[in-house]
């Protein structure tokens, strides 16, 4: 719902859904309600179980569930491209049979840009006809400069009212963001969400997101937007040749 109110009430424009959590379905229906959300695919490896039940095995531990990114970083998975690629699809068109027009791809913890997933990322690409979100500086990538819009110790701090430190989070943003924007196309990071217990319990960074609906939603960012003739977009509108 956080999501929804940032695109109702404020300038978020873009998101992506993962296909294999609880509230999927609900997240489903609420985007048929966001006709002017761009909704893409949140491909997921690293949290929840498979969609598939069958021919999955490299890519989950003992319990079912999908290996954690710090099992990653420890080089522990040898994951299966081919399961890989059987996974994602269904991800993919779990979606599309639900009537989800999905406008790009991108990926839980950013593991599609894990050069090892590349040739999966890219097969899937080019047969769905998504555009593939960077986040990383890879060589040959579109002209979309990476920004983490909410990334900032004053803006987290959930100990400090919103209200007393208003007017230093636009001012970190104005200044470490907006002003330092120097593509034709740029894309802000966020992640704005209420919060429950599945998403307290199950993600290491889940009251915050509270604060960057506040953020999004905020009339001082509306006059950010206006005074830098910034032109808000999404990954359906914007030219990406």
């Amino acid at each position: 719902m956080g999501i929804a109110k940032s695109h109702i009430n404020g300038i978020l424009t873009s998101t992506t859904l993962m296909a294999n959590m609880p509230g999927t379905n609900h997240a489903i229906e609420l985007s048929k309600s966001l006709p002017d959300l761009a909704v893409g695919i949140h491909l997921t490896l690293t949290c929840g179980k498979p969609l598939l039940k069958k021919g999955v095995g490299s890519l989950v531990k003992g319990n079912g569930n999908f290996y954690k990114l710090n099992d990653f970083e420890k080089g522990i998975p040898k994951i299966d491209l081919d399961e890989l690629y059987n996974e994602w699809e269904a991800q993919i068109n779990k979606l599309q049979l639900a009537k989800i027009d999905l406008s790009h791809i991108d990926s839980h913890h950013h593991i599609h840009n894990f050069k090892e997933y590349k040739e999966v990322v890219d097969t899937l690409s080019k047969k769905y006809n998504l555009p593939v979100r960077n986040c990383n500086p890879i060589k040959n990538n579109n002209e979309i400069n990476f920004l983490d819009l909410c990334n900032y110790g004053t803006i987290r701090d959930m100990s400090l009212k919103y209200e007393s430190v208003r007017e230093e989070c636009f001012q970190i943003i104005e200044t470490n963001i907006l002003k330092n924007i120097n593509f034709e196309k740029s894309e802000a990071m966020c992640h704005p969400a209420f919060i429950d217990t599945p998403l307290f319990e199950g993600s290491s960074f889940n009251i915050a997101r509270m604060r960057e609906v506040d953020i999004l939603c905020d009339s001082h960012m509306k006059e950010l937007i206006k005074k830098y003739n910034i032109k808000l977009c999404n990954y359906k509108t914007i030219n990406l040749n």
